[in-house]
C-alpha cells in the first residue's frame, strides 16, 4: 500500500476512532486514486465511514465492498500480497489474527489511544469494539420441557438441552467465531 493511501487509513481511524483497520500488502499504482476497502461491517457503519472518507479525502474514489469476516479473511490468505483490497474494515479479530502475515504495518499510528489489551502486538490493525456475549435463556420453554437451567456452558453439553440450544455458525458469523 503506498504512502497516501496508509495515510488515508491512519487518519480516518484516528478520526472515528472505531474503524478496525488493516491494510492489505499489496501495492497499486501511484497514480490510481482508488482505494477498496472491505468491509464486514453494518451498513450504518459502512455509510458513516464512506461520508467520513469522501468529506476529508475528495480526490480519491472509495469503493466499500461488503462480504462476511471469514471471506475477507480468506481472500486476503489467497490473494496474499497481491491483495486487490487497500483497507480492511470492521472485521473479526480472529480473522485478521488468522491473515495478519498480509497486511501491512500502521508504523505512524498512536496506538496509545487504546487500552494495551486491545492492541496486536504486530500493529497490523486497529481495535474498534471490545464485544462480550452471553447465554440468553428462556424458562418458559425450559419449563414446557421439563429440563431445568443450565448454570454452567458445561451444562449445556448435557443431551437433554439437545435442540433447544441455537446460535449462529462460526464459520460465517463473527459472533458465533466469538464462542467458538
Amino acid at each position: 500500500m503506498n504512502f497516501i493511501k496508509r495515510t488515508i487509513a491512519i487518519v480516518l481511524t484516528a478520526v472515528i476512532c472505531l474503524g478496525a483497520f488493516a491494510g492489505c500488502g499489496g501495492s497499486k499504482k501511484s497514480d490510481d486514486n482508488s482505494v477498496v476497502i472491505w468491509t464486514s461491517g453494518e451498513d450504518y457503519k459502512n455509510q458513516y465511514y464512506l461520508e467520513e472518507l469522501e468529506k476529508k479525502f475528495p480526490e480519491y474514489d472509495f469503493t466499500l465492498e461488503y462480504m462476511n469476516s471469514s471471506t475477507i479473511a480468506a481472500k486476503v490468505m489467497e490473494e496474499g500480497e497481491n491483495c486487490s483490497c487497500d483497507i480492511i474494515l470492521s472485521d473479526e479479530y480472529g480473522y485478521l489474527y488468522k491473515c495478519e502475515e498480509y497486511l501491512a504495518e500502521l508504523k505512524d499510528f498512536d496506538f496509545s489511544i487504546f487500552l494495551d489489551d486491545l492492541v496486536p502486538e504486530s500493529h497490523k490493525f486497529t481495535p474498534e469494539v471490545k464485544n462480550g456475549g452471553c447465554v440468553i435463556i428462556n424458562p418458559k420453554v425450559l419449563e414446557s420441557k421439563g429440563v431445568e437451567k443450565p448454570t454452567s456452558y458445561e451444562d449445556l453439553l448435557d443431551p437433554k438441552y439437545q435442540g433447544l440450544i441455537s446460535m449462529p455458525s462460526p464459520t460465517s458469523s463473527g459472533t458465533g467465531y466469538m464462542f467458538f
